[in-house]
């Protein structure tokens, strides 16, 4: 299960496609007519103009700066298809030509001045890099063209960026216009040149540009100097753990190159071919003013790399590729109709919906083709299969919202992480390429498969609910590759994970009592009695570190005393990793304080009732307004992208909390701190996030709250607070149920809901359960404002 497949394949013939025979890396397993194929999906259903107005909204520079280690968006504002394969975007440096770690997980960086190249593969909105690979530069040569990155990078002009969804524009300091398009696994440039510009036209290919090590990599062209092929063996920063992965592409030229050099070691004596990880191919032009060129990417072979350019692109215009992308991502953003609100608001509400389908990213060939977990081609019968989940944080708002909006989506990706499961032995936390990264803590892909069953989609969940167990109850073996839950065995023995003998103890035991409450319902829902009986106690296994002196979860050792008490300071920041210590990962006591949303009512209990629990959490936003105005009146950067002591938006945690009034009943109250949550940390600018998207999770957390609406997911649970717009229609569940989301009163500052209606009926608290929004209907905001 742990067998690495062979990183190096030399003796290389043209376009790389015969290159090896057998089982061997660079062997295509399948055909044009295997199983699952999806063809050219994306554009099968054109809708018109239906839709497309909404692109006007979406702002993909939007969280691509920001500040300091913790206050960076991460995302990128280059050309992709929804949860495409391809993303074709610049990666930037800054000006000593240095490119800091936290502030390029994407590749690019607002602030930047250079453009290192156009890149096709890379993670978005993440907190550390990986992907970055197969890179095009345009290039003057006068004389000669430069063999370096650090010769070849250029400025970019002053304000000619431009981007919209599926594009991307800039002109550099050497006049040359790049435009950039892609479908879902092909990227598409286009490249303008000075008329009068001195010296040849040129394109360099680059397999050694990666966000992380690039340990191979070849290239290949035809006689003709119109096509080439090769691959590129990266490890990045979350795919170190299990070896990198190989990304293989084919690409076309618009016309024949006039000449053709390589630079690199082992280039082949008829010049065609370079086979080694610094290999670069350079297509020169004498006189012409443009150079087009497309593309393939596939992590599976060259051939499918070339199936899928073929398929997908072959025979179009750049203005067709861009169209049918266009179309892709009006379909998505069509499924939310907002009515009111400003242009900002609107602006970031599309915007975000647009960054909650940049990852998982879809991995599979048009054939269906996967590479697996257990290093093997695989077909994926279901449809797609997608790699790339950020789960920890994305099965807190980003899953729920596909599962309730698009589930055909979800469908796929609960596939994928299914056949993860069987073809890599265990569900994995953060899976990414063809291997799991094993970042964060807890087990989420537990809660995203069960609420998936729970809201209707249709898959094997008896298969899926066996294969959960294999780490719901005991660890994975060591030299397995997964950590699994980390502690299940102590933490089910005596109801925490001992902070003497496993890091970030109190997190990993609150992240677990969530996840027990999906098992609970999942196991209910299947009639698995014994399995129900176990997760439905230790769901409240949480409250056993809760120190009633203190007021505060505490870590607790194995003997059962609590640990650190004598020095507890419920603001000490701790980050967490994987063989760390510490109680709690990235976040404090009292951020931690309010992490059971699965069980607001016993927190309640805790903390002696409902009035004293609206109290505290009424402290607790008041203790982050002040923090968080002391900060950005520091105008300092650093402080401003920092970690925050109390409520801290920028991590995913706490996200939830200010839902916790409503459950409460005081729906004022979260309508109150939603509204401040959405004004001071989101904007219509590269700065507009206030920490890493991971993966679309901030994001989709702002399309939740403009609806009104915060899913608790693996429960019944929809916290409601105040909506965004005057009016949105949409549709929910597998049947796609019409719902309409309507504000009656006042939406500004200082209102609130004092009546919230579903299908006319005053609700009896600020709540609504999936039993009734699954059916459709209207949800109605009586707002006033408040003296």
């Amino acid at each position: 299960m742990n067998a690495r497949r062979s990183w190096s394949c030399l003796g290389l013939s043209i376009f790389l496609l015969a290159a090896c025979s057998g089982e061997d890396f660079l062997h295509d397993p399948g055909d044009a007519d295997a199983p699952g194929a999806d063809g050219d999906a994306e554009t099968e259903e054109e809708s018109g103009d239906d839709g497309l107005a909404l692109l006007e909204y979406v702002n993909p520079f939007i969280a691509t700066g920001g500040y300091g280690q913790w206050g960076v968006g991460s995302d990128l504002p280059g050309a992709t298809a929804p949860f495409g394969l391809v993303k074709l975007s610049p990666d930037t440096q800054r000006e000593d030509g240095t490119a800091s770690l936290f502030q390029h997980c994407s590749g690019y960086f607002y602030d930047d001045p250079a453009i290192t190249g156009f890149v096709h593969t890379h993670v978005v909105g993440t907190g550390a890099p990986d992907y970055g690979s197969v890179l095009a530069m345009p290039v003057l040569a006068a004389p000669d063209p430069p063999t370096r990155e650090a010769d070849w990078r250029a400025r970019k002009k002053a304000d000619t960026e431009t981007a919209a969804p599926g594009y991307y524009r800039v002109e550099l300091e050497t006049g040359v216009v790049a435009e950039l398009t892609a479908s879902t696994r092909v990227g598409a440039h286009r490249y303008t040149f000075p008329a009068d510009a001195l010296g040849a036209r040129c394109l360099i290919v680059d397999v050694e540009h990666g966000l992380g090590l690039v340990k191979d990599g070849a290239i290949a062209a035809d006689a003709a100097r119109a096509a080439f092929s090769g691959f590129t063996h990266n490890i990045g920063p979350l795919s170190a753990g299990t070896g990198g992965y190989a990304a293989y592409f084919y690409g076309e030229l618009a016309a024949p190159a006039d000449r053709l050099s390589f630079v690199g070691r082992d280039i082949a004596g008829d010049g065609l071919r370079c086979e080694n990880r610094a290999c670069k191919a350079i297509f020169c032009y004498d006189t012409a003013e443009r150079i087009e060129a497309q593309i393939g990417v596939s992590y599976v072979s060259i051939e499918g790399a070339k199936r899928n350019l073929e398929a997908e692109t072959k025979g179009k215009t750049f203005e067709e590729i861009r169209a049918g992308t266009e179309r892709a991502w009006a379909d998505v953003l069509k499924v939310f109709r907002a009515e009111g609100g400003t242009d900002d608001e609107r602006t970031i509400f599309y915007t975000a919906l647009y960054h909650a389908f940049m990852m998982p990213t879809i991995e599979s060939d048009v054939d269906g083709r996967y590479f697996g977990f257990d290093l093997q081609p695989h077909a994926a019968t279901w449809g797609r299969y997608y790699s790339d989940f950020s789960l920890w944080d994305t099965y807190r708002t980003q899953h729920p919202l596909l599962t309730v909006f698009y589930p055909d989506f979800q469908r796929e990706m609960t596939y994928a992480l299914m056949a993860m499961a069987k073809e890599g032995g265990y569900f994995p936390k953060w899976p990414i390429a063809n291997g799991e990264s094993n970042t964060m803590v807890g087990q989420p892909a537990e809660v995203v498969v069960a609420d998936a069953y729970l809201k209707g989609i249709d898959f094997p969940a008896e298969e899926a609910f066996d294969l959960l167990m294999l780490t719901a109850k005991q660890d994975p073996p060591k030299g397995s590759g997964y950590l699994g839950r980390g502690g299940a065995e102590a933490y089910l023995e005596l109801g925490w994970i001992p902070a003497n003998e496993y890091g970030g103890s109190v997190s990993v035991t609150q992240e677990l009592s969530v996840a027990d409450e999906a098992l609970c319902a999942f196991a209910a829902a299947l009639d698995r009695e014994a399995e129900k009986e176990i997760f439905c106690a230790s769901r409240y296994n949480y409250k056993n570190l809760w120190h009633s002196e203190l007021q505060f979860f505490l870590g607790r050792n194995r003997d059962g005393t609590f640990a650190n008490v004598n020095d507890f300071d419920p603001t000490r920041l701790a980050t967490y990793f994987p063989g760390q210590s510490g109680p709690y990962v990235e976040g404090d006591a009292w951020q931690y304080l309010w992490f059971a949303p699965h069980d607001a009512q016993g927190l309640m209990e805790l903390m002696g009732g409902k009035e004293a629990f609206v109290s505290r959490l009424t402290e607790f936003f008041a203790l982050s307004a002040t923090e968080e105005e002391e900060v950005q009146a520091t105008g300092d950067p650093e402080l401003i992208g920092a970690a925050r002591q109390y409520f801290w938006f920028g991590n995913e945690p706490g996200i939830h909390t200010p839902y916790l009034f409503s459950a409460a009943g005081r729906a004022d109250l979260a309508c109150e701190h939603v509204r401040w949550v959405r004004r001071s940390f989101f904007k219509n600018t590269p700065d507009g996030l206030a920490g890493n998207d991971d993966a679309g999770t901030l994001s989709a957390w702002y399309v939740w709250s403009a609806l009104g609406l915060y899913p608790i997911p693996g429960t019944e649970i929809y916290y409601l607070a105040c909506p965004l717009f005057a009016r949105v229609e949409t549709a929910v569940g597998v049947e796609a149920k019409p719902l309409l989301v309507v504000a009656e009163g006042p939406l500004g500052d200082g209102s609130a809901p004092t009546q919230i209606l579903w299908n006319g009926e005053a609700l009896p608290a600020p709540v609504l359960t999936w039993t009734q929004l699954k059916k459709g209907g209207e949800l109605k905001f009586v707002m006033e404002k408040r003296e």
